[in-house]
């Protein structure tokens, strides 16, 4: 099924996290005296992984992250929930990892503790509906985005896995309104683009379809897949032309790559 991988959201610690007044005093502080920064950035380092140091080892986790470190990340959380149980953002950062390495399951266990600890965790339950559904529990992915559309009725990321679910059930009208919500809602993208041509497709609007996949293709002009799935569609639509072109389009992307 093509379209827009579902992110699993990192938290980050409340207790690390700087104001803004602070970032700006510590940037005029680094470049007025970088070495007193310094020092003052290796004690305070310190003080906070003594005094809080699950906190500690949940941002030491989302900088690995952000590295694309994730065994890194995986132990700093794996420490960091020994440190606290009872630490919901650890235990939702460890089931991000782990789903991100394709072990649901036990991605499932850490984000149902982690909206037990906490059930305003709108985060832990978009991140459980989406390691559900990545086991086909469809239900109980349902219940999950349930849940984290009644805590915040403004959250974007549970439209796309409740389109995501709708669509796996192969309701394609109810799926195609869903994912045009949830881009009114959270902005274009190109992935959610080729899911809509594909379901376009399916219910016979050609020319919708088209129109999709030529925004898939202008919003993510390196891509050889939106230009491959137009390309196709142009073949069967017997437009040879326009299928030529965006097959040597490909083609040249491909090469490229190679």
């Amino acid at each position: 099924m093509t379209g827009k991988s579902i992110e699993y959201r990192v938290a980050s610690s409340e207790s690390a996290t700087l104001d803004r007044g602070g970032r700006r005093y510590g940037w005029w502080l680094a470049t007025r005296y970088p070495l007193l920064a310094t020092c003052l950035l290796l004690t305070a380092t310190a003080c906070f992984r003594q005094a809080l140091p699950d906190r500690y080892y949940v941002e030491k986790g989302n900088l690995y992250m952000k590295e694309g470190k994730n065994e890194a990340a995986l132990r700093a959380y794996q420490e960091a929930v020994e440190l606290d149980p009872r630490n919901a953002p650890a235990r939702n950062n460890l089931g991000v990892v782990l789903a991100r390495k394709k072990f649901y399951a036990e991605a499932e266990a850490q984000f149902e503790r982690a909206v037990a600890l906490d059930p305003d965790y709108k985060e832990a339950w978009n991140n459980l509906a989406a390691a559900y559904l990545a086991r086909r529990r469809v239900k109980e992915a349902s219940g999950a985005v349930e849940k984290a559309l009644a805590v915040d009725p403004n959250y974007v990321e549970p439209l796309l896995v409740g389109a995501r679910i709708l669509d796996l059930e192969e309701r394609k009208a109810e799926a195609l309104a869903a994912y045009e919500a949830y881009l009114a809602a959270a902005g274009d993208d190109a992935g959610v683009r080729l899911a809509l041509a594909r379901l376009s497709r399916d219910l016979g609007r050609g020319e919708e379809a088209v129109a999709h996949l030529r925004m898939a293709v202008a919003l993510a002009p390196g891509d050889p897949l939106p230009r491959r799935e137009l390309a196709q569609t142009y073949w069967k639509a017997e437009n040879l032309e326009a299928a030529r072109r965006e097959t040597q389009v490909v083609v040249d992307l491909d090469e490229d790559d190679g």
